[in-house]
């Protein structure tokens, strides 16, 4: 009895789960996400900022954390040198909130990093609009004292994180594959 239970205690654990979501991810976004415009200029537009933002890697990167916790967030955004780019936002520090319209329109989005000073741990948090981007002071996750420190414009004219799930993703994989 004794040494049967002891072989139980030394099993060997695979990573199923892992190997599985390689292989989906894999499967998925093998073949990137076709756009094609009828125009050649609109065309070029699209294939540069692909290559500039290597969406084809960001888009297994999306599918990876859709697929691993339940949704996945774009955030756009133009950088220091007036570029456009798309970059993954962590699923443990953004989150969209919605309208109670039937299409769901995003109302905003929040982004929370976190970060440690010393022994205290502090938060950013940022709310993205269609027009704007308002951040606040640093404070704690307890006192949580939201002081407005910049807002800044912006050109995208929608909220520009984006929250990917799998019905969105597989309705989207069909129309553009």
């Amino acid at each position: 009895g004794r040494m049967e239970q002891r072989k139980d205690e030394l099993r060997a654990a695979d990573n199923f789960a892992k190997i599985i979501n390689t292989f989906d991810v894999g499967y998925n976004t093998g073949i990137p996400i076709k756009k094609i415009s009828d125009s050649d200029k609109v065309n070029e537009i699209i294939q540069e900022y692909d290559k500039q933002n290597d969406i084809a890697a960001l888009d297994s990167e999306l599918w990876r954390d859709m697929k691993k916790y339940g949704r996945a967030y774009e955030l756009q955004y133009r950088n220091k040198n007036d570029e456009d780019r798309s970059v993954i936002s962590s699923v443990f520090e953004t989150f969209v909130c919605y309208g109670l319209d039937v299409e769901r329109t995003p109302l905003f989005a929040v982004r929370y990093l976190k970060y440690r000073l010393g022994s205290a741990e502090k938060v950013v948090i940022s709310v993205y609009t269609d027009s704007e981007i308002i951040t606040y002071k640093p404070t704690t996750m307890a006192s949580l004292r939201l002081l407005e420190e910049k807002r800044e414009q912006h050109q995208w004219g929608e909220v520009p994180i984006t929250e990917y799930s799998p019905i969105v993703w597989v309705d989207m994989r069909t129309l553009y594959r």
